[in-house]
């Protein structure tokens, strides 16, 4: 079950891969090196920091948040949320669980849990509401005591939740989807799902999930799950090192179209060199939403439809960039990097031919490359691409990341943490800006967002 409440008159669960990662972060950021010793107290002072920071959950902030935007503009009362990949039952559960907790702040509202699954013997598992004592590791006793009854060494859930939860048979990429019956969703719950999914399958999931969400809606995907170059229709949040989604409507929902006279007035009056200056600095995705429009240079305007997400905008700038310039290198960068997102690998991995054919040692090229060859499910040619990458330019944080994903993927638990280690390594002396064009489309959420999959995943591989 994943209702959880720590509480703060107690130590947290500190494992000791916890303290092994906190042990380096410590080190790395102050050169102090904790002896293992110091474990007991260490996990004494985190608990008393979270007191202090006041962190709160899923059932304090979320929630009461979407109730009082509905209540502020007159929406309809009703709270709709889906569990996406259910599998037995404990997630939509415990959401269950949770708004019973809150039923005087939701007394006027209609509330509508779907859980979805692939699976029918799991289904059937969660219709009938019967766990074992180890789907309870993390839960509060006083949630066993109220809302279940041992039988026979099994948890047996009162009707009271289960009446409250509608399971349903669904395949995430049926084709037709039925959108029309699941619009509305203010929370959609999809962990640990996406992950599975191909790239074209997971961008199909993806836009089906969005067209689901109400406005300003919740997307949550697992904790080392992201949805880099996947989708960028969702604006990534994060809250007390959380990490969600929200529904936002962009610009090129109204039918907006490219100003060709306005692009030519851009492409005119700004000087395009032959090739990027030697150490630009990165644009990130979060200020140039708020620069004036006749300010923007078309490198900048092509980034802004990147960060909303409309990329076809962005590929008929760069595109009469390039044909006002064919040698303009970080035009050709961010529109392969385009041609990714919009899943079209074979025209990014031609770019990148090209890109690589005039120089061997462009770092984006061969980035690049690795994440199409990823997407491609070559991984030999993935692993070999962000190795050189990475030995072009070592503080390069995504190549290792990526390799570190690459090598989790194939068992490789040895490389994997190698290279999470020298990815966490480098955001914490940096951030992970190094001087690379593709750092323009990553904001700094997704940087951290990075940085916390890495921390993560590093978790069961710190043993070894």
């Amino acid at each position: 079950m994943i209702v959880t409440n720590a509480s703060t008159n107690s130590a947290i669960e500190l494992s000791l891969e916890d303290f092994f990662l906190l042990q380096d972060l410590i080190e790395n950021r102050s050169g102090i090196h904790l002896e293992r010793s110091l474990w007991d107290s260490l996990r004494s002072n985190v608990s008393i920091r979270i007191a202090q920071r006041n962190f709160t959950g899923f059932k304090t902030n979320i929630i009461p948040e979407i109730i009082q935007k509905k209540i502020g503009s007159r929406l309809k009362r009703v709270l709709k949320i889906w569990s996406a990949g259910c599998s037995t039952g404990e997630e939509p559960y415990s959401i269950a669980m949770t708004l019973l907790e809150l039923k005087e702040l939701l007394m006027d509202f209609k509330l509508e849990i779907l859980a979805t699954d692939v699976s029918t013997k799991a289904l059937k598992k969660a219709k009938d509401g019967i766990y074992g004592k180890n789907s309870f590791r993390n839960t509060e006793r006083r949630y066993l005591e109220k809302y279940f009854t041992l039988s026979g060494g099994n948890y047996h859930l009162h009707e009271e939740v289960k009446n409250m939860v509608n399971f349903s048979l669904l395949n995430l990429v049926n084709d037709p989807f039925p959108i029309e019956d699941m619009r509305g969703h203010d929370i959609i719950l999809c962990k640990n799902v996406i992950i599975y999914f191909r790239p074209d399958s997971a961008r199909k999931v993806l836009h089906n999930l969005y067209q689901c969400l109400a406005e300003k809606g919740y997307l949550f995907t697992g904790a080392a799950e992201s949805l880099f170059h996947l989708s960028h229709a969702f604006q990534l949040q994060e809250k007390e090192n959380v990490f969600y989604y929200i529904k936002e409507k962009h610009p090129a929902e109204s039918g907006e179209r490219v100003d060709r006279k306005h692009l030519g007035k851009i492409l005119l009056t700004t000087p395009l060199p032959k090739i990027p200056p030697p150490s630009p600095k990165p644009i990130s995705r979060e200020c140039t939403k708020t620069d004036p429009v006749r300010e923007e240079d078309p490198i900048s305007a092509s980034l802004r439809h990147i960060g909303g997400g409309e990329y076809e905008k962005a590929k008929e700038i760069l595109n009469l960039i390039l044909n006002d310039n064919t040698n303009y290198t970080e035009a050709s960068v961010l529109l392969s990097y385009v041609y990714i997102c919009l899943g079209k690998l074979e025209d990014a991995l031609s770019i990148c031919h090209d890109l690589l054919e005039d120089d061997p040692l462009s770092v984006e090229g061969h980035l690049l490359s690795g994440l199409i060859y990823k997407d491609k499910e070559e991984t030999d040619k993935a692993l070999m691409e962000f190795k050189k990458a990475s030995y072009l330019q070592p503080n390069l944080a995504l190549a290792h990341y990526y390799l570190g994903e690459l090598y989790l993927a194939n068992g490789n638990k040895v490389n994997a943490a190698k290279e999470y280690k020298n990815a966490l390594t480098v955001f914490t002396h940096g951030m992970g800006q190094e001087k690379n064009v593709l750092n323009s489309v990553y904001s700094k959420t997704e940087l951290r967002q990075i940085l916390y999959i890495c921390q993560q995943n590093l978790k069961p591989l710190a043993k070894g």
